[in-house]
């Protein structure tokens, strides 16, 4: 009997289509078999959820989500093109959730999808239309997979370089969506001054009755509007420089603004138990605010008993006690730098008297351990800079 080669007996990769909700599935398929397929050298997994957060899957196959984050929401407009190629639907998309490697466009900054080991989410609805376009940016962004994972493989050195490099191009488009937001709300406030001046204008001449008191509420918006002309470069100079000093500060890795959103990544957080004296690991962090609505806080390391933190619940609310009064001022006067500082000092404190969440349930870590890490962290914050 003539003996079996086993490499002729291992099953071949194959690329699967699961719940796929657009056009053109085939040439998505096959633009994946040519591109990926002899890359990854193990089966692909097309999903599309469509709009909606997806948890990573580890069952050794490579997982593709169209439209789609590890968390979050799609709130963000994608950009008009990408790799300098049209999109077709402008559908809001995710942004990087932080917990992979986010890959841009570099001439742009955007971040087309996001790398979290075996699993591509793709940022924006990219099959909507199955259109060729769609699928030379599908193209171009498995090329770009293919050369991280060959990255990866091949020189510790040249993945640090190139991460650094993407980090880079996004923390610029967050610098200036930083500078734009607040310049936006300083213009916001001059249209609103302007507009109460011409209203009251009006009313004044129509009732007599109210003639000093709009007077003199026109008098207090001119002074307002005269303390408050059209955005300068010293005010760009200003929101740019409060950027920098939020991105500096301690235990802040990284910081990204999109959508009149800030979002602010942590290291490691630590809290002690001041019953036991024992320090507990709590995790990184992804801190949001939004300076309308609030603040909440999302752990990217772990849940426990479905909190983010001891005082933090499964949505990123929380619990906050004696900062429930100082929170919303800081909100109020965009002082995003000194409100990153005080969501840091709250995780990394407890009230032990609150049965909310028992802090002894995270795990415990030793002080020359958590030294270590911190050490490690600010070096590689350093050498990124």
């Amino acid at each position: 009997m003539k003996e079996t080669n086993a490499a002729e007996e291992a099953p071949k990769s194959e690329v699967t289509i699961n719940d796929w909700e657009g056009k053109n599935d085939q040439d998505f398929k096959r633009v994946a078999e040519e591109i990926l397929l002899p890359a990854v050298k193990t089966n692909v997994a097309l999903h599309v959820p469509h709009g909606n957060a997806r948890s990573p899957i580890y069952d050794g196959d490579f997982h593709i989500f169209f439209w789609s984050s590890p968390r979050g929401s799609n709130s963000i407009p994608p950009p008009s093109t990408i790799w300098e190629t049209k999109v077709d639907c402008p559908d809001k998309s995710f942004l990087p959730s932080g917990r992979g490697v986010a890959i841009c466009d570099n001439a742009t900054g955007y971040a087309v999808a996001e790398l979290v080991d075996n699993n591509l989410y793709i940022h924006h609805d990219l099959c909507h239309c199955g259109t060729p376009k769609e699928l030379k940016i599908f193209g171009r962004l498995l090329t770009e997979v293919i050369q991280l994972i060959k990255i990866d493989k091949r020189n510790p050195e040249e993945k640090a370089l190139y991460l650094a490099k993407m980090k880079e191009e996004m923390r610029k488009r967050s610098r200036e969506a930083y500078t734009s937001l607040l310049s936006k709300r300083k213009e916001l406030s001059q249209a609103s001054a302007q507009e109460t001046i011409e209203e009251n204008k009006s009313r004044i001449k129509n009732l007599r009755a109210e003639l000093i008191q709009l007077i003199r509420q026109v008098s207090e918006a001119k002074r307002a509007l005269a303390g408050s002309t059209a955005v300068s470069s010293a005010d760009l100079l200003r929101y740019g420089q409060e950027y920098d000093k939020l991105l500096a500060s301690p235990k802040v890795l990284d910081v990204r603004v999109a959508d009149e959103q800030v979002n602010i990544f942590t290291d490691i957080l630590y809290c002690r138990n001041p019953k036991t004296g024992r320090t507990h690991e709590i995790g990184k962090f992804n801190i949001e605010i939004k300076a309308d609505e609030g603040i909440r806080w999302f752990n990217l390391t772990r849940q426990v008993e479905e909190k983010n933190a001891p005082h933090i619940d499964s949505d990123g609310d929380a619990c906050l006690g004696n900062a429930e009064e100082i929170v919303p001022e800081l909100l109020a006067n965009y002082e995003f730098a000194a409100l990153a500082m005080i969501a840091i000092q709250f995780v990394e404190s407890v009230n032990t008297g609150d049965s909310y969440v028992d802090i002894k349930n995270w795990p415990v870590v030793q002080v020359k351990e958590r030294r270590k890490n911190e050490k490690r962290a600010k070096k590689k914050k350093s050498g990124a800079k």
